[in-house]
């Protein structure tokens, strides 16, 4: 809708923007990017609630097997803990 006086509303209302970062547990490093997204996928199933359901979305998460983390501090591959949001 360029060009419109309703351009941009869609972004307006439904974008955020989140910060997701890359801590490694073994060496000094962190990595962190800002995403915008439009919609956020949370798990619902098995949550009592809809503050369960965010606390599950931002938990850190550990990477590890085929998931390990590459930096370059160390050519060592590291777990890192994998935050969806910070």
């Amino acid at each position: 809708m360029k060009g419109t006086k309703v351009a941009g509303t869609i972004q307006a209302l439904f974008e955020g923007k989140s910060k997701m970062y890359v801590e490694c547990v073994s060496v000094d490093y962190k990595s962190g990017r800002d995403e915008v997204f439009h919609d956020l996928s949370m798990n619902v199933k098995g949550m009592n609630d809809l503050l369960a359901s965010f606390e599950n979305y931002v938990a850190a998460e550990m990477l590890d097997g085929e998931n390990k983390y590459r930096t370059d501090v160390s050519s060592a591959v590291h777990p890192p803990t994998n935050p969806s949001t910070g």
